[in-house]
């Protein structure tokens, strides 16, 4: 028998925080697929960083700081590209590795994104790979994603924007 495990209350803390953390990569998920993007910035520190290395025509990578404007931001419009230009999504979230120190946490999850072009439901833009983030506690049980980075591993078919 192990003398030195950590007292039980620290292991129903640390479960309830992994618990919190895992659901909100699955908010985030939720948020995009009902283009929710209020709810999206939500999730965001006041000082969160969103990557996303999705090419613009003229070279740039998409990335966000700050959680105001970042509805706007992710929604795009006809200046930007984004995901509101897409007749659906569907993101799944999948393989969550949590690191938590203290007030910090670190994640590593894959996805598994689906962006319909058109009306058509086999015009589809496919793209897979993992998101690495960073968060922070906020009160006592809440967190906030300080830094949100996705890496493309693989991708089938062409952004809408891409399309023309």
């Amino acid at each position: 028998m192990a003398t030195n495990a950590p007292p039980v209350a620290s292991d129903v803390g640390y479960l309830l925080d992994r618990l919190t953390i895992s659901d909100l990569l699955i908010s985030f998920a939720h948020a995009i697929d009902t283009k929710n993007w209020t709810a999206y910035e939500d999730l965001l520190a006041e000082d969160g960083i969103v990557e996303i290395p999705v090419k613009l025509p003229d070279g740039s990578y998409l990335r966000h700081v700050g959680r105001e404007g970042t509805a706007d931001w992710v929604a795009g419009n006809s200046e930007k590209p984004g995901l509101s230009q897409f007749a659906a999504t569907h993101h799944m979230s999948t393989n969550h590795q949590v690191n938590i120190e203290g007030d910090s946490a670190s994640t590593h999850s894959y996805t598994h994104c689906i962006h319909r072009l058109s009306d058509n439901p086999g015009e589809v833009w496919e793209v897979g790979g993992w998101y690495t983030c960073d968060l922070r506690r906020v009160g006592d049980r809440d967190w906030k994603f300080a830094k949100v980075h996705f890496d493309i591993v693989w991708e089938h078919g062409k952004p809408v924007w891409a399309k023309h």
